[in-house]
């Protein structure tokens, strides 16, 4: 990614991400600190990410969900890609278990149109089994197992020169905000610069525009983004 964007020393190097591009702002700066710390970032902006899943896991365990889609995403890709060998039964129910390439892995389907039209609940007890509805149960427990290899908020050491906007809103109901005081904490151990925006940001959006909160609060955060760079350049 250095080589495809020509990054050079001395470059105004900025990285800004919402959600899993928050994610995957922290995931750049970590292999920036561990296999690149020639490239200097001026600033990194990350906003409502999941960070620690562990901690959306334990959320997600108690209730309902926002995104359910998501859920039944992670579910399966983390039972594929660490090689847990589950059988999709054994975490996920029908019909999403009996239907899930052709909902999902056929690339069909956007998120709102699996969510609405063919999952058509947010209750996890009717989308996930009771093994992993228990947090203690040995299927659980290697699914958070997992989840701890990917957390981005612990298991690595920043670049001790970036400069960091971390935001979440505290109404997030799909990235629960445990993720912002977790990352906002490791920052804080190594000692960098970090300014950090927490509060309510998407007021009553979900009210008012029948979105998520987690949605409605993004249009916050690029504001802010647009701020700065008004203001430094």
């Amino acid at each position: 990614m250095i080589d495809d964007l020509a990054v050079k020393k001395g470059d105004d190097f900025i990285i800004a991400g919402y959600s899993e591009g928050a994610q995957t702002t922290m995931g750049v700066l970590r292999e920036i600190s561990e296999r690149h710390p020639e490239v200097k970032v001026k600033r990194a902006f990350a906003g409502d990410g999941p960070y620690d899943i562990n901690s959306m896991y334990d959320a997600m365990t108690k209730g309902d969900t926002e995104m359910p889609s998501t859920v039944c995403n992670v579910l399966w890709a983390y039972n594929h890609f660490f090689q847990l060998d589950y059988d999709i039964h054994d975490y996920l129910k029908d019909p999403v278990a009996s239907n899930f390439d052709e909902w999902f892995l056929s690339k069909k389907y956007k998120r709102k149109a699996l969510d609405e039209e063919l999952i058509k609940t947010k209750k996890t007890s009717d989308i996930c089994t009771a093994a992993v509805l228990d947090n203690s149960s040995p299927l659980s427990l290697r699914f958070k197992g997992a989840f701890s290899k990917d957390a981005l908020s612990s298991g690595w050491t920043p670049c001790s020169d970036f400069d960091i906007m971390l935001y979440h809103d505290t109404k997030d109901d799909v990235v629960p905000v445990d993720n912002y005081y977790a990352m906002k904490q490791f920052l804080d151990n190594h000692h960098i610069k970090t300014e950090g925006l927490v509060g309510d940001y998407s007021g009553t959006a979900k009210e008012d525009l029948g979105t998520t909160n987690h949605e409605a609060s993004a249009a916050t955060f690029f504001i802010k983004i647009i701020e700065w760079i008004k203001a430094n350049y």
